[in-house]
């Protein structure tokens, strides 16, 4: 996922991006292509470009243990400037200094770092997700367990 940049006319540029999970070192819980829609907007002293992203995830409740599924589609916007004194007016984590010369910007790091940050803490199958019974295993989603009145260890 690189963007050529040099010879760029000023102003707005859409670009569309897939990539697999392993090309962007993601782990295997990510499966199906990895796509990107980014608008690059070109200005005198910067590029401001604000991406898109979607991806497929696969991960385990962590109440009830059920694989899931879920479509995963965070954005983010990634300022690119020439020189330091520049840097200074965005957000340090919305932003890059760009070498002298340099032609074309890679995406992958930023994609790969964005889609890690927008995983949750807590995965579950779903909000009220009630969990396995601590005594017998059962998955109380499923409904009751027989072992109801047994002593909670908690």
């Amino acid at each position: 996922m690189r963007i050529q940049t040099a010879g760029l006319s000023d102003g707005v540029h859409e670009f569309h991006f897939e990539a697999t999970a392993a090309e962007l070192a993601l782990s295997d819980r990510f499966s199906g292509p990895v796509t990107v829609d980014a608008e690059l907007d070109k200005g005198a002293n910067h590029l401001l470009l604000r991406g898109q992203i979607e991806v497929q995830s696969s991960f385990e409740c962590d109440r009830c243990l059920t694989r899931v599924a879920r479509q995963i589609s965070p954005s983010y916007q990634m300022y690119y400037v020439w020189n330091e004194p520049d840097a200074s007016r965005y957000d340090p984590s919305e932003v890059q200094v760009l070498p002298p010369g340099l032609s074309v910007i890679g995406l992958d790091e930023d994609v790969r770092q964005t889609v890690l940050v927008s995983l949750p803490l807590k995965n579950l199958c779903r909000e009220d997700c009630k969990g396995l019974c601590p005594h017998c295993g059962k998955n109380l989603n499923d409904g009751p367990c027989t072992c109801r009145d047994a002593p909670s260890p908690y």
